[in-house]
């Protein structure tokens, strides 16, 4: 037998725990969510960083299609009526080559715009002291393929800041002067203790010259960009060693110095493994491109080489030897490391390592010169 027991119920009461009932539903999708993050409380746990591949895109679609950057549209001039949907890029977190004076590079999109500003964000959480820098945006000299989306504003070519300067600050490199302090190797062979080496001058020096750049990727997520005929310290990656400190491989290999043009990926470059005092460790080339881009500076440092980019490089090109050509400029740097420079010097390449480009010729053999690197007929 079952007995029910009803409770009779005013209309006022009724109203209350209706009121009630709607109350606890409303606020129970609130309860929910209070934690910090998805899922009732539960922290996401830290993004996993890995760098790309060579040759792997992100998003993993090819660029023109509608899952990346979408299809051209059409070229923008500043004559067009779309040349208003470009807008200038004042972020002073970003560093504009603007080679061409115009501001061209600072003009985008909005919606590029904002993605760079949150890159260069990115960037100065990952690496203090190192900005975001823009080689090239808008275009509107051609210098592009027929439907490169550097003509609508919604492309760029980006890169970090150039060299390591003393404090661990970042300096363009048309910015050095003599006198600056910059990280190099302490042994002419790139294994020694990173230091501080003074700037003695300019070896080269030509801002408005156009020339054929490659930029070297690493595993490390750096890349550095010289021309073809520059030195570079790269090793063989498969004779090194884990460093324990930093999971990184640490190189065992005898380093050798090679032109920019002949790196290839699977070799490995020396980068920094901290400030003064740290051993330069070795990353995998991940990929190799070539451009052709304006402005050429190449600093003598009292070491005979320099960190760009967090990559060791030479401060030597056109001869395929780095001891060769620390010896040979053994007598400039004593001069300029006795007495500095004696006056300002002018743009192009110093008649001293002009003249030992002539004498080369003339006591080496042909194949120890990059084909570019001689200066009648550097590209």
């Amino acid at each position: 037998m079952r007995i029910s027991f009803f409770l009779p119920l005013t209309a006022s009461l009724r109203a209350t725990v209706l009121l009630l009932l709607l109350l606890l539903i409303l606020l129970a999708p609130a309860s929910e969510g209070c934690g910090p993050g998805r899922g009732y409380g539960k922290r996401r746990p830290p993004k996993k960083l890995t760098p790309l591949a060579y040759k792997q895109f992100s998003p993993n679609v090819a660029e023109k299609t509608l899952g990346a950057s979408g299809r051209p549209e059409g070229k923008i001039t500043r004559n067009s009526e779309r040349f208003k949907e470009l807008t200038p890029n004042y972020n002073t977190d970003i560093i504009f080559k603007d080679e061409e004076d115009t501001g061209a590079d600072r003009l985008m999109t909005q919606r590029c715009k904002d993605k760079l500003n949150s890159l260069a964000i990115s960037v100065m959480n990952m690496w203090p002291g190192v900005k975001l820098r823009v080689t090239e945006g808008w275009d509107e000299d051609g210098h592009h393929s027929e439907d490169s989306l550097h003509y609508e504003g919604r492309a760029v070519d980006i890169t970090t800041s150039d060299s390591s300067a003393v404090g661990g600050a970042s300096k363009h490199m048309r910015d050095l002067h003599p006198g600056d302090r910059v990280l190099a190797s302490s042994t002419t062979d790139g294994r020694g203790p990173l230091l501080y080496s003074p700037v003695l001058f300019f070896l080269d020096r030509q801002p408005n010259s156009t020339k054929i750049f490659y930029t070297i990727g690493t595993d490390s997520g750096v890349n550095v960009t010289l021309t073809a005929a520059h030195l570079i310290f790269i090793t063989d990656c498969t004779e090194t060693l884990k460093d324990p400190l930093l999971d990184r491989p640490r190189s065992e290999a005898e380093p050798k110095s090679v032109f920019a043009s002949e790196v290839r990926p699977g070799q490995c470059v020396l980068t920094p493994g901290g400030e003064a005092g740290s051993r330069a460790v070795a990353s995998v080339v991940t990929f190799v491109t070539e451009q052709r881009s304006s402005g050429l500076y190449a600093p003598l440092t009292q070491h005979g080489s320099i960190v760009v980019n967090s990559v060791l490089a030479s401060c030597y090109a056109a001869v395929d030897s780095h001891h060769l050509a620390h010896w040979a400029l053994a007598p400039l740097r004593f001069f300029y490391g006795l007495l500095g420079a004696s006056e300002p010097q002018t743009d192009g390449l110093h008649w001293y390592p002009w003249l030992l480009q002539k004498l080369g010729r003339t006591l080496l053999d042909a194949g120890h010169f990059h084909p570019w690197g001689l200066e009648q007929g550097q590209r």
